[in-house]
């Protein structure tokens, strides 16, 4: 068409000029194209072919399992920032190509296979009187290292993968996390029971589901977070129908809190808006004062509150929970005296309402600095307010590994905080006492369930290696490595703190060592982790750099994101603003919102659990199994 359209033109009184460009503009080709067609037409009586793929290319992960497994290790050791030296580029991969995977490919075309057919080589003469060697070019490098997946850019924000995908935190997310987390929601009230019938015609294939999810009647469980609505929109007798698989033996139910951090700034405005020509705007020199938030949401509820009155229910359970830990510790129980303080690190609003974070305004002139004490003070309140909220439901706390979230209670046995004999001095201070242990399991002298004390008490003999010493001297003071380990029967001649050192060090020897592997040494629980057990509940830790299964991250980036549309650049008027950002309305956390941000991270960790996939791979995974949520069939819709 595109050569008849030029040859009517010709007749019609049209100059070649212009007639070759009306059909170019006809066909959608080039001046050049039409022109070629036109030569082919007169030469052969037909139009030839482009060569344009009839070659089918191949790039470096198309090549053989070996060849992947080494570009994506190179790719994973020296993609980003680079300590101590220069960033790798395109032309450090070229040459390590050319170097490793060529060599490589000519030694698979020594046994008949034709290694290089569809890659894009040329031959470079290397030496003199050497055969040329092939290489891929610096394009093609840079193709290459696309087609893995990476970009050459100032960095983004995002899933940190060096350390998400790091053996031992892999080790973790599928041994112990991923399984305690899929065990918690089985008594979570985020299940439906189905009829066969229902389940099909919610798109459920039943054939296919797991025995755990079957139901006696031959229905199934189906979980809220699978289903497309969010669990607010979904209609109300199908809400009314969510319950748990499971109860406590106690008859209580579970709920997951998601605790965290963040820090809103009085200059954190907008980022991005249109500009006219030459307009210019002064820009903040720093972010500003700022104020830390520490908050707790529940999973599918979001910021929870309570009134005053609540509030007072919640001291008075305090109270009684204090003096029953005085009791047992006069009855001689080897606990810990929990001491009475008022609940005063929650939000109150301006209608008298208490909610469930705490506002710091940080800084050496005014509040100090957040520590791990603070952020226990602030999780006792809101574990008290829930437990007065939720009475029929056991708390389980979902923590990030933050600094002040590992911290251990003052007293907690430790050898890195204890000398080899009586007492000692660190850092210009006097050791500090430490708790009674309850030894775990059996040694030569103290069987398991025995409590040793671990500092010196009115009446105590002097230290076996010192007799001399006067009471004055040891009591009240810390035992030391040495004297516990006897007490234990596990002292043995020649030992000493390390047990040597270099080639000769025996860890056998080491006193160190082997009181650090007791079990009521080395299982020391978290501050954190005996909170959560001294309010009936329990404590999930997240993998390491796994910020995307815990949807409190996504509520501070929607906070934080309605602060900046409102910023003003003042103190005053963050205070105001950011328990504005926290209220439920539409536009901020809205039930529904948050129920998609729960799904969200529970999307994650299914992916993980199912797939076990590691890096930039889990970001096409997630995407997969977010398109498999169930939409609303048409008979259910309002």
């Amino acid at each position: 068409m595109t050569l008849i359209q030029l040859y009517t033109q010709q007749a019609d009184g049209f100059d070649r000029k212009d007639a070759l460009a009306i059909a170019a503009e006809v066909g959608r080709r080039t001046v050049q194209t039409v022109q070629q067609w036109e030569r082919d037409f007169i030469a052969h009586g037909r139009i030839k072919k482009p060569n344009t793929g009839r070659f089918k290319r191949r790039f470096l992960l198309e090549l053989d399992e070996g060849v992947f497994k080494l570009a994506k290790g190179w790719v994973l050791e020296n993609c980003g920032i680079l300590s101590g030296q220069a960033n790798k580029t395109a032309e450090d991969f070229r040459k390590w190509v050319n170097s490793t995977i060529m060599p490589m490919l000519e030694e698979q075309e020594k046994d008949g296979i034709n290694a290089f057919h569809g890659l894009r080589v040329k031959l470079v003469e290397v030496k003199e009187n050497e055969p040329p060697k092939r290489q891929i070019s610096l394009s093609t490098a840079t193709e290459w290292l696309k087609k893995m997946g990476c970009e050459y850019h100032d960095g983004k924000k995002g899933l940190y993968f060096d350390g998400h995908d790091d053996k031992k935190t892999l080790e973790y997310r599928h041994d112990e996390f991923l399984p305690a987390l899929f065990d918690t929601r089985d008594y979570m009230e985020v299940w439906i029971p189905m009829g066969k019938d229902e389940a099909i015609v919610w798109g459920v294939d039943v054939e296919t589901v797991e025995e755990t999810e079957r139901l006696p009647d031959g229905g199934v469980w189906v979980c809220v977070d699978d289903l497309e609505s969010a669990l607010a929109d979904l209609p109300e007798d199908l809400q009314a129908r969510v319950q748990s698989k499971k109860t406590y033996p106690d008859g209580r139910r579970a709920m997951l809190l998601y605790q965290d951090e963040s820090i809103f700034r009085a200059n954190d405005d907008q980022r991005r808006a249109w500009y006219r020509d030459g307009q210019h705007v002064p820009v903040k020199k720093s972010q500003g004062q700022g104020i830390m938030v520490s908050g707790t949401i529940i999973h599918n509820v979001g910021f929870f509150s309570a009134s005053r009155a609540q509030i007072q229910d919640a001291e008075r359970n305090r109270r009684k929970r204090c003096a029953a830990s005085a009791a047992a510790k006069r009855r001689g129980e080897n606990v810990k005296v929990e001491k009475f303080r008022p609940i005063d690190m929650l939000h109150e609003d301006e209608h008298g309402q208490y909610w469930s974070y705490h506002l710091f305004e940080y800084g050496k002139n005014k509040e100090g600095y957040w520590t791990g004490l603070r952020m226990l003070d602030h999780m006792s309140d809101v574990l008290d307010m829930f437990t007065v909220l939720y009475p029929e439901h056991k708390p389980v706390g979902l923590f990030d590994w933050s600094s002040c979230h590992d911290c251990m209670e003052v007293g907690a046995p430790s050898v890195k905080r204890m000398n080899l004999g009586v007492g000692g001095v660190r850092n210009g201070e006097e050791l500090a006492p430490m708790d009674p242990v309850t030894i775990l399991e059996d040694t030569p002298n103290l069987p398991a369930g025995t409590v040793q004390h671990l500092v010196f008490r009115r009446g105590d003999d002097p230290p076996f290696h010192s007799p001399h010493l006067k009471p004055a001297q040891y009591v009240g003071k810390l035992k030391g490595m040495r004297q516990i380990l006897w007490e234990r029967g596990l002292l043995v001649k020649g030992m000493s703190k390390t047990g040597g050192s270099g080639e000769k060090q025996d860890l056998s020897k080491s006193m160190e060592h082997v009181l650090g592997e007791q079990k009521d040494f080395k299982e020391v629980d978290s501050s954190l982790v005996l909170l959560m057990q001294r309010h009936g509940g329990a404590c999930l830790m997240l993998p390491k750099y796994h910020c995307e299964c815990n949807p409190i991250e996504l509520v501070w980036g929607r906070a934080k994101d309605w602060t900046r549309k409102n910023c003003k650049y003042s103190l005053e008027c963050l205070r105001k603003n950011v328990p504005l950002s926290f209220r439920p309305e539409k536009d901020r956390q809205a039930v529904s919102v948050v129920q998609g941000y729960c799904k969200k991270a529970y999307t994650h960790a299914l992916m993980y659990r199912e797939t076990r996939v590691q890096g930039p791979e889990g970001k096409k995974t997630y995407k997969k199994y977010k398109s498999h949520r169930r939409p609303t069939p048409k008979e259910w819709m309002p």
